[in-house]
């Protein structure tokens, strides 16, 4: 080997150098989950556009307080606001015992897929 393939052999080692930070493998590029299933619905997460705490707004005879959680709006990417009535038309009901398991699983989803955006722009 002489000293031009040897230097075509080091420029091309210090490209691949510094091309592997962006050299992406399809584990680096998809979330982990991108579905959530409870057994009785299944989101889509890339659809989820936010999520509405809703809270019990007067004490109730069962020994809920007001302030309690009672669940969980998932409003998604299709969900339509209804001006006459003020609401949600269509967004998805989770009640206070599986919400909070929607809202972990939601907030990992983010924090992957935000990573993974992080990522591909630097």
């Amino acid at each position: 080997m002489n000293e031009k393939d040897e230097a075509i052999i080091n420029i091309c080692q210090e490209c691949k150098e510094a091309l592997q930070p962006l050299i992406k493998t399809p584990m680096d590029v998809i979330p982990s989950e991108t579905i959530y299933d409870n057994g009785e619905l299944i989101i889509p997460m890339a659809d989820v556009q936010h999520i509405e705490k809703k809270y019990h707004d007067r004490d109730l005879a069962n020994g809920t307080k007001k302030g309690d959680l009672m669940g969980i709006q998932i409003v998604m990417k299709f969900t339509r606001w209804n001006m006459e009535h003020d609401v949600w038309d269509n967004a998805i009901w989770i009640g206070e015992e599986k919400a909070k398991g929607f809202i972990k699983d939601w907030c990992y989803f983010r924090y992957e897929v935000d990573g993974i955006k992080a990522k591909m722009e630097n």
